[in-house]
């Protein structure tokens, strides 16, 4: 991805594709503080889809790897 505006897009296709590919739904995603992510229509798709956001602290490298 050349540019962080097409993350919202980008988002909202894989979610689909995992819905239509493996029959699961997308509950949480897990990223850093990029503006990219905290975005009108970003929180918009996550609400409208019962999607639970969850952004990593930072300096915290570890949080990546947890489950």
């Amino acid at each position: 991805m050349i540019e962080k505006g097409k993350t919202s897009m980008l988002l909202q296709k894989f979610v689909i594709m995992v819905k239509t590919e493996f029959e699961r739904d997308v509950k949480i995603v897990r990223s850093d503080n990029g503006l990219e992510f905290l975005s009108g229509p970003t929180k918009r798709f996550y609400q409208e889809k019962g999607i639970i956001h969850h952004t990593t602290c930072v300096d915290t490298p570890q949080q990546k790897w947890a489950s």
